[in-house]
């Protein structure tokens, strides 16, 4: 018995010390579970195209030189932070899993990403299958190459509206990106009988047109006018675009009459879908001002032109629409009208006197008279008080064109909606003067208006100002928006308020030659003012430019050359 006690003790005396061996590294070490601890991808990477780098991960390191562990690691990719929902695209990888032995790390290879046509976030998730442990990558763009990486597309040799050839006329008003990251492009279309419709374009981030859009990527105004013209003599321009709330796409410009010759300003809605919304209007989608004109002028009878220009949308989705408008006297006022979302006149606008529009009078901002008067309305905005805000071109009594800016309430009750706000510049409107930005006076004085901007400094126009010896200069002005001093030039901006170009064009013309035009302006998170156009160059090409502007109003010459590119 006392044996048999003595050969227990000496086996147990064994086993531990066999154990006390191996575990001191004397033998082969542990065999531990590790789990996968964490997990790296790029930043970005094209649809497609090899990640570079390659996603890698991590493991634990055991204390002990001779632990081995063995995992088998598998990469899936999702669309939440939390990698919990699958991805929508494709996903490749060489080897999958990776068996990882004895390791703090390592990669995969081969891993790419593709996304059917759009763009955007992935996240990448590595399961270990010993430990059953997933860890979640930080998001990967994921970019498309635009047009097989040409970086750029045309519409093709056959026009939307189905023109071809010399005949064919495809042309750009306004332009969107969407929330998933299509482009959505705005303007005309020549059709084969000759008229004018207006059309839209939706392209995926790559390039191809997006074929759930329209009719395969194309929506089309009617091929009866919004006025009523049909065949050759349908000509529905537009000028501006908007989005609305609901994602549809609003459209502003003119329409042929049906009984013409006169043109009517005219509207379209087309839904988020690409097609025109039957909702809207007297159910076409469409509507136009009417056979009479707003300053005075009728069709039929070449009288009637009426234009809208520029589209803003109000808080209560009342559509602002700044145009011009034919008088009888052959003069041109400028109008600021305001439509119901319903695409009907809003009746409760300028209600006393032309319900649902206004006209600034038969005596132009600038002076200009009878059949001499020539003001036009060429940008709107609504700034924070709900105000709307018309920036424009006067002519003078000398026959020069000066900048003139208007602004008219939205609501109240005497003075109401339409009236002029008499708090800004003492009677709701003012010009910039019979000196040009640029210095040309007179019957030569010429400033041009292309764009409106509400920031926290006031409004800011951009435009043009042509030189006394000649040539044109990129000018903006900026005015006060509040205060005893509203409708005044902000003399902390530029010189005196007004920014221009100078004396030698962005593309390297002077003097008589130096054409200097801005476009767009963009206010970005820095304030500035980025704005893009086109200069002259010292051959006479015109080269596209971009101009960057600080909130003082001197050039930014931290970027391109001197603030240019």
């Amino acid at each position: 018995m006392g044996l048999n006690r003595n050969l227990v003790l000496i086996l147990v005396v064994a086993l531990l010390t066999l154990t006390l061996v191996l575990g001191l590294g004397l033998g082969c070490g542990r065999v531990y579970k590790a789990a996968v601890t964490s997990i790296q991808g790029p930043t970005s990477a094209y649809s497609g195209a090899a990640f570079s780098p390659q996603p890698s991960f991590t493991y634990p390191k055991s204390n002990d030189s001779s632990d081995s562990f063995q995992d088998s690691l598998t990469l899936k990719a999702y669309s939440d932070s939390a990698c919990s929902v699958a991805g929508t695209g494709t996903l490749s990888v060489t080897t999958n899993p990776v068996i990882v032995s004895n390791s703090t790390g390592g990669s995969f290879s081969g891993v790419s990403y593709a996304f059917s046509h759009l763009e955007g976030a992935i996240y990448l998730g590595a399961q270990g299958m010993d430990t059953g442990k997933s860890v979640c990558s930080p998001s990967i763009s994921i970019f498309q190459h635009f047009n097989t990486g040409f970086g750029y597309v045309t519409s093709g040799t056959t026009g939307a509206a189905g023109a071809s050839g010399a005949n064919e006329r495809d042309n750009i008003v306004a332009s969107f990106i969407t929330s998933a990251g299509q482009y959505v492009i705005i303007g005309s279309s020549k059709n084969s009988s000759g008229g004018t419709q207006v059309a839209l374009w939706r392209y995926n981030p790559d390039g191809t047109l997006d074929t759930t859009f329209g009719v395969s990527g194309i929506g089309l105004s009617s091929s009866t006018g919004a006025a009523g013209a049909t065949g050759a003599a349908e000509a529905d321009i537009p000028f501006a675009a908007q989005v609305d709330s609901a994602g549809n796409y609003v459209v502003t410009g003119s329409s042929f009459s049906s009984s013409g010759p006169g043109t009517e300003m005219a509207l379209w809605r087309f839904t988020s879908a690409g097609v025109l919304d039957t909702t809207f209007g007297a159910g076409n989608g469409s509507v136009s001002s009417g056979l009479a004109g707003a300053a005075g002028g009728t069709a039929p009878g070449s009288t009637e032109t009426d234009v809208g220009r520029a589209l803003a949308i109000d808080s209560s989705g009342n559509f602002i629409i700044a145009g011009s408008s034919l008088n009888a006297a052959g003069g041109t006022q400028v109008v600021l009208w305001r439509y119901t979302s319903a695409g009907a006149p809003d009746t409760n606008f300028n209600a006393a006197n032309t319900p649902g529009f206004v006209t600034f009078g038969a005596t132009g901002v600038a002076g200009a008279t009878g059949s001499l008067e020539m003001d036009i309305g060429t940008a709107v905005q609504i700034d924070s008080s709900g105000k709307y805000i018309m920036a424009g071109t006067s002519k003078n009594a000398v026959g020069g064109t000066e900048l003139a800016i208007w602004r008219y309430l939205s609501s109240g009750t005497s003075p109401g909606p339409g009236d002029p706000d008499t708090t800004f510049a003492g009677v709701g409107y003012t010009a910039s003067g019979s000196t040009g930005a640029a210095g040309a006076t007179g019957g030569s004085e010429l400033e041009g208006v292309s764009d409106l901007k509400v920031d926290v400094s006031g409004y800011v126009v951009l435009g043009s100002s042509k030189k006394s010896g000649g040539g044109t200069e990129l000018a903006m002005w900026r005015y006060l928006a509040s205060g005893t001093s509203a409708g005044t030039l902000d003399t902390g901006f530029g010189t005196a308020g007004v920014f221009v170009s100078g004396g030698t064009g962005a593309a390297g013309a002077t003097l008589g030659s130096e054409m200097d035009f801005g476009y767009s302006l963009f206010i970005d998170t820095s304030d500035r003012y980025v704005v893009s156009g086109s200069s002259v160059n010292v051959g006479g090409g015109q080269e596209m430019v971009f101009w960057r502007v600080t909130s003082s109003g001197v050039l930014d010459t931290t970027l391109g050359t001197g603030g240019k590119i």
